[in-house]
């Protein structure tokens, strides 16, 4: 099923709260970026793709990133999570500015109003996207307090 988008551009942020405090997006979850003219590329994404790195090798690169990190991260952190709990591993990286796969989003459209027009010099973008319909399977919404395992991260 191919994905259909709309775009809605807003001059005030008047509009753009009235919209949004419409009932219609209430289970919807929001990204903010400071250019509306960039695609929703991951850290991990950006980082390979600028310096060039072929597709098949980026699972590679990301499993040195991880294993880079983890053997240095008793300098950063009082507590280590569980060797097996890839999901606050990846979480702790992205906090400490190191590039991964995840992709912030807030069920707030304040939040991420927030952080599409902080540094914003251009025309800035939220981000709407309605889970449920991504995709045709069943789906888990991961929470911060849910465990994700090792062979949930992919290859």
């Amino acid at each position: 099923m191919p994905i259909r988008y709309l775009i809605e551009r807003f001059s005030s942020w008047e509009e753009f709260r009235k919209v949004i405090s419409d009932n219609t997006y209430r289970s919807w979850a929001f990204r903010g970026q400071s250019d509306s003219s960039w695609p929703l590329y991951t850290s991990l994404s950006r980082h390979l793709l600028t310096r060039r790195v072929h597709r098949s090798a980026w699972s590679r690169q990301e499993r040195r990133v991880l294993r880079i990190f983890k053997r240095k991260a008793h300098l950063l952190l009082q507590h280590l999570p569980k060797d097996t709990d890839a999901f606050e591993w990846l979480a702790l990286m992205q906090r400490h500015g190191a590039p991964t796969r995840l992709l912030d989003f807030t069920w707030s459209p304040f939040v991420a109003s927030f952080f599409a027009l902080e540094h914003a010099t251009t025309d800035a973008a939220v981000w709407a996207l309605f889970p449920p319909a991504l995709n045709n399977r069943p789906y888990r919404t991961k929470r911060s307090s849910r465990r994700v395992t090792g062979d949930e991260i992919g290859p």
